[in-house]
């Protein structure tokens, strides 16, 4: 039994070491952070290629991000990358802090990211990204029951090459650990995920998910003035499914990760990994979404949705919405359930706010989440959105 706040000998060495980790801050791929510690810059210049593909991966069809005689003609004068491409700079910055086998083995649940967007990421934007000091929080429940777990929270800046900061992201990954003598258990211990059968679809349920593909809206160039909008204005719903195995491959293709081969990873980055006892074999953590077996070594009992997925089927809710010139400012999503590859999920929002900023900015507040075809509410959390103002258009266009 775990008790929030009493640790073992091998806890409170593990905790010290944790401690010593959390103060490497630096710049990503360079010294003196330590390999094994955090994720590289993957890649480092906002290539069209390379915007191209991530469009491509997280299916989002918008022309902003792929025709650049389109492009050409919008407030921004060229392509502009989509929400959420820091992910193809770094994936996630700092690895989850690894855990001794005499403390027990460890699954890391992404709990929720916050972003704060600054400036467009354009063609030819190169990056450097920092690395800021990690928290851990225990988390363990009070009653005694259930696994250790530990919320840990990091944030990375991301800079271009005029040193302008184009983005904040602070993560808030919820580690548990299972104990050496409960490794031989079934799966089952962390209550992320209900055991759920594969979810057998109505011809109508197919019928109506391809008709909210079809109807999907792009505002583009039709401006979404700040003056016209409403509160309780509800956005156009989005949807993301059937998920397959297919679609989870191109999410991770589409991210641009330059990725080790399993030997190498289990040499650099082995609380990245998971032993399968039946045969012997280290897996990467990441095959939770596309293999039944890992995911249940780590605890969940079937592959899950990927979570860059989730967040850029809201991400393509908000900008449908927002329209060319609108600017996605801050994104607050929080994981509340997994999602079983396989499932559908529904974008929905609506407008909770709308004010002036000091400086004159004319902002908008949507509430926004995910809902499954099985009636959960898997993500949400808010967004906040710069729109143009007939009253001073002159001034907002200048500002990104």
């Amino acid at each position: 039994m775990a008790t929030r706040g009493v640790y073992s000998e091998e806890e409170l060495k593990m905790l010290e070491q944790w401690k010593l980790d959390e103060q490497n801050v630096g710049w990503l791929g360079d010294d003196p952070i330590p390999e094994q510690i955090t994720y590289p810059v993957f890649h480092r210049v906002a290539t069209r290629d390379l915007i191209l593909n991530m469009a491509n991966g997280i299916q989002d069809p918008n022309h902003l991000w792929r025709d650049e005689n389109y492009a050409r003609r919008t407030r921004w004068g060229a392509i502009i990358a989509p929400p959420y491409f820091e992910h193809c700079i770094t994936h996630m910055g700092r690895i989850p802090p690894n855990v001794p086998p005499a403390v027990g083995t460890a699954t890391h649940v992404a709990a929720g990211i916050h972003w704060e967007f600054y400036k467009p990421i354009r063609l030819g934007d190169s990056f450097r990204v920092w690395c800021g000091q990690s928290a851990c929080e225990d988390k363990t429940r009070r009653d005694g029951k259930g696994p250790r777990m530990f919320l840990i929270t990091h944030e990375l800046k991301h800079f271009n090459q005029k040193d302008e900061i184009v983005c904040t992201r602070s993560d808030r990954i919820l580690t548990m650990i299972i104990p050496p003598a409960e490794k031989g258990k079934e799966p089952g211990f962390i209550e992320t995920m209900l055991k759920m059968e594969e979810y057998r679809y109505t011809q109508q349920e197919l019928d109506f998910i391809e008709r909210v593909h079809d109807e999907e809206v792009i505002r583009g160039d039709q401006i979404r003035w700040w003056e016209d909008v409403n509160v309780d204005d509800e956005l156009q719903p989005v949807v993301n499914g059937p998920t397959t195995f297919w679609d989870q491959l191109i999410e991770i293709a589409g991210l641009g990760i330059n990725v080790l081969d399993m030997r190498r990873v289990r040499k650099l980055t082995p609380q990245a990994t998971v032993l399968d006892p039946e045969t012997g074999v280290w897996h990467k953590t990441i095959e939770r979404h596309l293999v039944d077996k890992t995911a249940r070594l780590l605890g969940d009992p079937q592959a899950i949705m990927i979570g860059t997925m989730m967040e850029h089927t809201l991400g393509r809710l908000i900008t449908n919405w927002m329209g060319d010139d609108g600017f996605l400012k801050m994104t607050d999503f929080q994981n509340r359930t997994s999602v079983p590859m396989g499932d559908t999920v529904f974008g929905r929002g609506r407008v909770i706010k709308k004010y002036v900023q000091e400086d004159g900015e004319h902002v908008v507040v949507l509430a926004c989440w995910l809902e499954g075809i099985r009636g959960f509410i898997h993500t949400m959390g808010t967004a906040k959105v710069g729109l143009l103002s007939r009253e001073s258009v002159d001034k907002d266009l200048q500002r990104y």
